[in-house]
């Protein structure tokens, strides 16, 4: 996915940690098993692995599923929101901060 590509290569250049495509594949295989209707993700940082949830949702749900992330900073929060926007998931999505 074009957007998971592009906060791979962000989170190279800001040296910004990114849970990347070996522990992606590690998630992918939990919901995939589980098949999850929702998910909460605590610390979302730039969204990566929600989008991943998401995105797997679509598919493995019987009716569209949620993802919810929280996280502390307000501004990282709502990066995540505009990048979850830009991956186009059809799974619902809302992020919280305090």
């Amino acid at each position: 996915m074009r957007v998971l590509k592009s906060l791979e290569e962000m989170g190279k250049k800001e040296f910004v940690p990114s849970i990347g495509p070996v522990k992606a594949k590690i998630i992918a295989n939990i919901v995939k098993k589980h098949k999850p209707k929702r998910i909460l993700e605590i610390g979302t940082l730039y969204g990566y692995s929600a989008i991943l949830m998401a995105n797997l949702l679509d598919d493995s749900a019987d009716s569209v599923g949620s993802v919810v992330t929280i996280d502390i900073d307000k501004t990282v929060a709502k990066t995540a929101r505009k990048n979850m926007e830009d991956a186009g998931s059809s799974a619902q999505s809302r992020h919280y901060s305090w």
